[in-house]
């Protein structure tokens, strides 16, 4: 009977101790609600496939709806954090990822943008990232798209398109 009452007292300050743990979290919390898709595929991307394929028109308004009000170099540099964690957790290499965002220009503290879809996959046979963002000239108007197939062996873009 004592083992019995011991071990509810101990389950009861434990569920109380994870509970304010949780409260009182060092983690810090970001402003991402709708975050970035970052996927790995064995897609092998040529000129026609590329242009079929993207944008993907549904996810980049999603994302340009939830930031166009709330915009800030704050909340892309979080969503850049995410999607290089997301590009470790998928096994691939995060400077590498990086280095291809840094050629898309979303990176660039004068750009309004905010990236919104990273596929590793091929183009025309070559690994590459596949990278999609949304820009604008105000936050209000965040919604044009850029997409790009940026090949790993060399940091260089291998296609591009954008909205006109």
């Amino acid at each position: 009977m004592k083992n019995k009452i011991a071990l509810i007292t101990f389950s009861i300050l434990f569920f109380f101790f994870i509970i304010s743990c949780n409260d009182n979290s060092t983690e810090p919390k970001d402003e991402i609600t709708i975050k970035p898709i970052v996927i790995k595929s064995s897609i092998n991307y040529n000129k026609d496939s590329f242009r079929t394929s993207f944008p993907d028109l549904d996810l980049n308004k999603n994302i340009a709806d939830a930031y166009k009000d709330k915009y800030s170099q704050e909340i892309k540099a979080q969503m850049i954090d995410y999607m290089k964690n997301q590009v470790k957790m998928l096994g691939e290499n995060e400077d590498t990822f990086i280095k291809c965002m840094d050629l898309t220009g979303c990176k660039d503290i004068n750009s309004i943008s905010l990236p919104t879809y990273a596929e590793k996959a091929k183009y025309d046979g070559e690994d590459a990232w596949i990278i999609q963002l949304i820009w604008a000239s105000r936050p209000e108007n965040i919604g044009h798209y850029k997409c790009f197939a940026i090949g790993i062996n060399q940091i260089d873009t291998l296609d591009f398109i954008r909205c006109l």
